[in-house]
């Protein structure tokens, strides 16, 4: 199956950038509490604002549950997103509409079927679901 990450697809995994979101998240093993999160939040928003700005993806994927990416998103009501992979379409980011998808930590669920849905969120088809 063809991704389309790159144009050598014997070397697609150097058209793939990762980032965090928060840029200090433990210490000591565990993640960090809520407030020092709110903290710095603002400041991680518009990092990952510049890094998209930057790298100019063609799809953005986040592998935080909805939960995490609703405030980075600036979505206000995600009623309705809590399956665990939410395909966001065209996703306005300003600067320009990228095809997003936000899904569950990989930790949390079985992984063929994780990346199945994660491609069919982008509009893909791999095997059957």
């Amino acid at each position: 199956m063809k991704l389309g990450i790159c144009k050598d697809e014997t070397n697609w995994s150097s058209g793939i950038a990762l980032t965090y979101l928060y840029k200090i998240a433990y210490r000591n093993n565990r993640y960090l509490p809520e407030k020092s999160r709110q903290m710095q939040f603002e400041h991680c928003r518009e990092i990952l604002h510049q890094e998209l700005l930057l790298l100019r993806p063609k799809r953005v994927l986040f592998l935080t549950g909805m939960k995490h990416a609703q405030d980075f998103l600036y979505l206000s009501d995600c009623s309705g997103l809590e399956d665990c992979v939410c395909p966001l379409g065209d996703f306005d980011y300003e600067f320009d509409k990228l095809k997003t998808v936000v899904s569950v930590h990989p930790k949390k669920y079985h992984r063929k079927e994780l990346v199945d849905l994660i491609l069919n969120g982008f509009g893909y088809n791999p095997t059957p679901i």
